[in-house]
């Protein structure tokens, strides 16, 4: 659901107006017919925008989001939620932690901050989990406080979202989850992995798998791997050298043709 001041259709889209509350529901209730393949549903509340109209704040994607999971478990009543941080919570680098996008704090009537997320927490339904993108021990600390198991939304990590090609992402994948801590496997409910293009990024997707199980190995020793069982050992080494010119010309961490930099991924 798109909330943004910049679309004609802005007044329709307001949980606070009536007419607009009954097509957020109509949206929702469409999207129940996929309930029944998935396990879990990730929600954020800003890209792009925020309705800053009758009243909403913060507090009210509480709302939307309790509204959402309710819905959504008529039809799976063993569905998992989590209720999406991004982009709240701290950049890998770049912004401060818990600094925000210029105009972030300006949606949800200037209420879409960390602090004020904070006292809206208790809204959300008790079972409802918290995600962010990168692994924090600050954002774990506060979930224990609200009993609230945490998860990691890696958008971004083995993918690119708006560039449908061959993404190899494997210097950022063996960097995040290089830097995890020896007791994330503990801490952490899941991971999710991304995949965006139609499976153009099927080795990034392996090399993110494997280092869920071995965080600290080389990514590119996992992307050889990846080669040598999928184009056999003729063509191999052809195939592990054009991988590896995409992953170091075109998706470097920063200033990558396709690549945004980290003060983006929030």
């Amino acid at each position: 659901i798109v909330f943004s001041s910049e679309f004609p259709i802005k007044e329709s889209r307001c949980w606070n107006n009536s007419d607009g509350r009954k097509k957020i529901q109509s949206h929702i209730k469409y999207f129940t017919g996929y309930m029944r393949y998935v396990d879990h549903v990730i929600s954020h509340f800003f890209d792009p925008g925020g309705c800053n109209l009758n009243g909403c704040t913060i507090g009210t994607c509480v709302r939307i989001m309790n509204y959402q999971t309710k819905t959504f478990r008529k039809i799976n009543p063993n569905l998992q939620a989590s209720f999406n941080l991004w982009p709240l919570t701290s950049n890998h680098e770049g912004f401060s932690k818990y600094e925000v996008y210029s105009n972030l704090a300006r949606t949800w009537s200037n209420t879409f901050t960390w602090w004020n997320f904070t006292n809206v927490v208790d809204l959300l339904e008790p079972d409802i989990m918290i995600a962010n993108r990168i692994f924090d021990y600050d954002i774990f600390s506060m979930c224990s406080k609200w009993n609230r198991k945490y998860g990691l939304w890696t958008w971004y990590n083995s993918d690119q979202e708006i560039t449908a090609s061959l993404h190899v992402e494997g210097d950022r994948l063996g960097r995040e989850f290089g830097e995890m801590p020896e007791d994330a496997g503990s801490i952490l409910e899941y991971i999710c992995i991304p995949s965006n293009c139609h499976l153009l990024n099927s080795a990034g997707i392996y090399i993110a798998a494997r280092l869920l199980w071995e965080p600290k190995k080389d990514p590119f020793l996992i992307l050889k791997e990846f080669c040598d069982c999928v184009f056999g050992p003729k063509i191999s080494d052809a195939m592990y050298s054009g991988y590896y010119a995409v992953a170091k010309i075109r998706n470097r961490d920063i200033k990558g043709d396709s690549a945004f930099n980290d003060a983006y991924l929030g």
